[in-house]
């Protein structure tokens, strides 16, 4: 099975088609249902669980957020309000990629 960071590669070139909506919230609750749906089948998903909190800090970090009750999600929707859904996933995927590449340090 795909690790979560798999999952959301394979999302970027069709996100309506899978997800209904390409939207970074619709993304959100689809990570969460694979996660879940690998530990329902007795699938490790420690290193999806790492990967997904080393994203989280690195979000609150590029946006400078002390807030420690909002998710990636809210982050990222809170610093790009007004914009539209097509656009903020876009970003989500080009924070995504910055990640992956600078993720040496997390």
């Amino acid at each position: 099975m795909s690790t979560i960071e798999e999952k959301i590669l394979e999302l970027r070139d069709r996100p309506q088609l899978i997800l209904g909506e390409a939207t970074i919230e619709r993304l959100r609750l689809y990570l969460f249902g694979y996660e879940d749906a690998k530990r329902d089948n007795g699938l490790d998903v420690t290193q999806d669980e790492k990967f997904m909190e080393n994203f989280q800090k690195y979000v609150k970090e590029y946006y400078n957020q002390e807030e420690a009750a909002l998710s990636w999600v809210s982050i990222i929707i809170k610093h790009n309000s007004g914009k539209d859904d097509k656009i903020i996933l876009e970003l989500f995927y080009k924070l995504f990629d910055q990640f992956r590449k600078d993720r040496k340090d997390f």
